[in-house]
């Protein structure tokens, strides 16, 4: 956190000790303050299609290549195949049952790191010497 020096904090403690009240209660008070968040790439875990459970990942049928585009995809999707063998299975409920697993590894696919910025102005002033009011503006960068 960076903060103002505390002698533009409060009126006990004005830049000069002739400054005006007016004077301190604008310029006195005043803080910045900052959060960075910094983190590596996270693994993403990819199902074959139309399959909800982790364990039936897609066939790895070309290296992974990675676009890296915000508004398409990060990584090519036509290194991957979902035309695994099913079968149905035989309690009456009919659902679709994969009849192996797909090549594809855990961890083997990633997503974009996260960098995060975070802002911050904060004024803090006393009304009386009981009571203080603080007003505080974030700005959120990405």
């Amino acid at each position: 956190m960076l903060r103002v020096p505390p002698a533009l904090r409060s009126r006990s403690k004005k830049i000069d000790s002739v400054a005006s009240r007016p004077l301190d209660l604008l310029i006195g008070g005043w803080q910045l303050n900052n959060l960075i968040l910094l983190s590596t790439v996270q693994p993403v875990d990819l199902s074959a299609a139309g399959s909800a459970a982790q364990r039936n990942r897609p066939d790895l049928i070309t290296p992974i290549r990675y676009l890296k585009s915000i508004s398409g995809f990060w990584f090519d999707p036509t290194a991957f195949s979902s035309n695994i063998p099913v079968t149905t299975a035989t309690d009456g409920t009919g659902s679709a049952i994969l009849t192996r697993i797909g090549t594809l590894g855990s961890n083997q696919v990633y997503g974009p790191a996260v960098r995060t910025v975070n802002l911050g102005v904060q004024r803090n002033s006393h009304l009386t010497s009981a009571r203080n009011w603080n007003l505080t503006v974030t700005r959120s960068i990405y």
